[in-house]
């Protein structure tokens, strides 16, 4: 699994037709995202990191990392590697227009991880469960909107690379 991610991203998953991203490729997901914009939802989110305890959240996106990049080569997680054996997890909590606008703005310039409106925190395993049910995609395909679990398993493969490889997410 590269990325997963649930609520405003399960929604905007849930718009988009394969006609529509063959139609309009990476902009696809900016379309689906207009789309289900009046109907934002603010997920009552409980995330337990590894063995700890649920925490409580109110949650508009989870994202879930190997990588660093979905939708097209769009950066959720700059600095996360496949190779570490920890996931990146990214909240974006539920905020007004306004706030949530910035973080999108943020986004696309690639620094919205230290956006007030931005929990990151990395886990080798992570459960999630929320009310109204969140649905989740991995990899821009719907998988479920009932509670959900992810883990890594360290080095369960082993995977050639080029010259230009770059572990530490610096290079593209």
């Amino acid at each position: 699994m590269n990325v997963a991610a649930g609520g405003f991203s399960g929604q905007v998953d849930e718009a988009l037709t394969d006609e529509m991203k063959a139609a309009w490729g990476p902009l696809a997901y900016v379309r689906g995202a207009m789309k289900v914009l009046p109907d934002l939802t603010g997920y009552e989110t409980t995330i337990a990191w590894d063995d700890q305890e649920f925490e409580r959240v109110e949650a508009l996106n989870v994202i879930v990392a190997n990588g660093r990049t979905c939708a097209g080569g769009m950066k959720v997680a700059a600095g996360a590697s496949m190779e570490d054996g920890l996931l990146d997890v990214v909240i974006v909590r539920y905020a007004s227009l306004l706030d949530l606008a910035a973080v999108a703005a943020r986004l696309v310039t690639g620094s919205y991880l230290d956006s007030a409106e931005v929990m990151h925190r990395r886990a080798s395993r992570v459960r999630i469960a929320a009310r109204p049910g969140m649905w989740f995609n991995v990899d821009g395909e719907l998988l479920s909107n009932a509670p959900i679990s992810f883990s890594v398993e360290h080095r369960a493969l082993s995977v050639l690379v080029g010259p230009g490889y770059d572990a530490g997410g610096e290079g593209t």
